[in-house]
């Protein structure tokens, strides 16, 4: 991957830049598959590979006006064109075709944002994108709003409101129609037309004293593409495609809540508990609609035992939960480490456990619509870790601006 980026600020309150990356990728699968049935031997074989070009452009403009009043605008332009191959030398059973493609991607948007602190405590800011999306054949027009609301009576009673639209986007390699072999039983299928997910998300949050928080949220996920399994009713194969549901809606509550003990023990506690909804109505020749009630609960500690020592204890427990077709069983860690803290305070090393029991991976069934499953997770995310840390006088780390590609890749 190569990248170059330049941005520039012009004056008070403007920004312009323009970013390009160069990305390429290629792979070689070969599996060969023994089935015990027949004693018979199937291969598996095919090379496959990437390349993308990505170039942007923004330019924003923020100014500081009277009375407390800000005004920004800005505009951007993405063009991104990628090329997929995959080519089968060998295939299990059946046959399928190569893939060769191509796809285009633009983005054009146009912001406007405006916001106001009064002097009684009230602030607010409204924001609005219009957007033109186009790939392949595929073109949308689309608005997203967001917006914000703190009211600040004193620093003891805070309350905070927002709303927001915001837009995800599915890899590349996701959208081809490809078919790659995890086994000889599960297969992993592309999805051409996979389209980019919408979400809605609102949030009003009281904070009391600047330590103690109550919130409701409600989050709506409009298309979500994810993944879950199917079992052919055609064949003896288990399919795992990405699909966009009609939509995954959670609503719910949450609560943060810390306590001190003297100078030896910091504790927080956050507790969440929502309703979960989610549909997909073309769910290959199923379609499910799913709803049940989560809570979840962590509990941090940190205790205090000299300047130069300290504990930690961290719990987190999960009730059990839905994702498409699957059911998650209850969910449970705990970790904990210590911290020891010398050199006049320059130096730290950290020794941590994490998920001591090895409960945070589990097994999970599928019994739905005559479809039926057990998944035994047989990994470890138990680890121990030992962490030295020198911090030089004067140091500072610098920031880079990561690469984004969360959509490169297979």
């Amino acid at each position: 991957m190569h990248n170059i980026a330049l941005n520039v600020q012009l004056g008070e309150g403007f920004s312009a830049g323009v970013d390009y990356t160069n990305f390429k990728k290629n792979d070689n699968s070969r599996m060969s598959v023994l089935y015990r049935e027949n004693n018979a031997l199937a291969n598996v074989a095919y090379t496959s590979g990437q390349s993308i070009n990505s170039l942007s452009t923004y330019a924003d403009r923020k100014h500081s006006l009277s009375r407390g009043w800000t005004l920004g605008y800005g505009a951007s332009y993405k063009y991104i064109s990628t090329e997929n191959y995959q080519r089968y030398i060998a295939a299990l059973e059946h046959s399928v075709p190569d893939v060769d493609e191509r796809l285009d991607e633009t983005t054009a948007s146009l912001y406007l944002s405006a916001g106001k602190q009064y002097a009684s405590g009230v602030s607010f800011n409204l924001s609005a994108t219009g957007e033109y999306y186009k790939i392949g054949d595929y073109k949308k027009w689309s608005f997203y709003p967001q917006g914000s609301l703190t009211w600040f009576r004193n620093p003891n009673h805070i309350l905070q409101a927002s709303f927001s639209v915001n837009k995800t986007f599915p890899s590349y390699w996701a959208m081809q129609a490809t078919v790659n072999y995890l086994d000889g039983y599960s297969e992993l299928h592309g999805s051409p037309g996979l389209r980019p997910l919408t979400v809605y998300n609102m949030n009003v949050n009281y904070i009391y004293k600047q330590k103690y928080v109550a919130g409701i949220f409600y989050i709506y996920n409009d298309k979500l593409f994810a993944q879950a399994p199917y079992q052919s009713s055609e064949r003896l194969v288990l399919i795992y495609k990405m699909l966009n549901w009609n939509y995954l809606a959670q609503m719910g509550v949450n609560f943060v809540l810390p306590v001190k003990v003297g100078n030896w023990l910091d504790s927080r506690a956050t507790l969440a508990g929502l309703y979960m909804h989610q549909r997909c109505d073309e769910f290959f020749d199923l379609g499910f609609v799913r709803d049940n009630w989560v809570a979840v609960a962590t509990l941090d500690n940190n205790f205090i035992l000299s300047d130069a020592i300290s504990l930690e204890l961290n719990g987190v427990i999960q009730s059990p939960a839905a994702q498409g077709t699957f059911d998650i069983p209850t969910m449970a860690s705990i970790t904990a480490g210590a911290r020891w803290t010398f050199a006049k305070k320059k130096a730290s090393l950290t020794l941590r456990w994490n998920d001591i029991f090895n409960t945070y991976s589990p097994d999970l069934s599928l019994d739905y619509k005559g479809q039926k499953m057990k998944m035994d997770n047989n990994c470890y995310t138990s680890f121990l870790s030992l962490n030295f840390v020198y911090r030089f006088g004067g140091y500072q780390k610098r920031e880079i601006k990561e690469v984004d590609t969360s959509r490169f890749g297979r």
